[in-house]
């Protein structure tokens, strides 16, 4: 099995810090897991070549199915 490689950034150069997909759950593809109605509120640090995030905690609502009503 080949193992993948992992590079570690120092410093604060080559992030970008961008709101969650679902904050505008309307147009998100995962809107459906959004924490509420209006939207996630969270904002995640990122490398700078990620253009769309999904916060932890919307990632852990769709594992589990958790849907907004």
């Amino acid at each position: 099995m080949r193992k993948s490689k992992v590079v570690k950034r120092k410093g604060t150069g080559g992030y970008k810090k961008i709101k969650c997909m679902n904050h505008d759950p309307e147009n998100s593809k995962w809107g459906e897991y959004a924490p509420t109605l209006e939207g996630c509120d969270e904002i995640v640090e990122v490398p700078e070549e990620t253009s769309k995030v999904l916060c932890f905690k919307c990632t852990s609502r769709s594992a589990s199915q958790a849907k907004i009503r």
